[in-house]
């Protein structure tokens, strides 16, 4: 696909730049889609011609973005993860900080949590500045 054409086509398919890059990839336990793997995101790079690049949005959240070879502009691309983790009902503070910690920690695509499973808990933590044993210490003050 010609370089203009296809940096046309990633712009006018962008109404919402934190929307998901969405791969029918089999079912999950919602019945819906997930984030494409790292093997489904490698392909569709090389069948687009695209790369992955950071971008920094208005409200400080990192984002992984796919945009055509060559762009510079990640706004324009769409988002490879992590995912938006604003349907969690966390404080906005919060949200931003746990959105970030995932990114940071390179947990982007389902592959990735399912290699690292523990990874999510430590940025729970990470994000909360707290851990297990500073909640026993309270309980031994009493």
């Amino acid at each position: 696909m010609d370089r203009r054409i296809e940096s046309e086509f990633t712009r006018n398919n962008i109404s919402d730049k934190r929307q998901m890059v969405r791969q029918p990839t089999g079912r999950n336990e919602g019945g819906g889609v997930r984030l494409a793997d790292n093997k489904q995101s490698r392909a569709l790079d090389r069948a687009l011609g695209t790369v992955l690049i950071p971008w920094t949005d208005e409200t400080e959240r990192k984002w992984m973005m796919r945009v055509p070879q060559g762009e510079t502009d990640a706004s324009i691309g769409i988002v490879a993860g992590p995912p938006d983790t604003s349907s969690l009902g966390l404080p906005e503070v919060l949200d931003i900080a746990l959105h970030n910690e995932l990114f940071n920690r390179g947990l982007l695509t389902w592959q990735d949590v399912k290699k690292r499973p523990q990874e999510i808990q430590a940025a729970l933590q990470s994000v909360l500045k707290i851990d297990s044993g500073k909640i026993m210490m309270l309980y031994r003050e009493i």
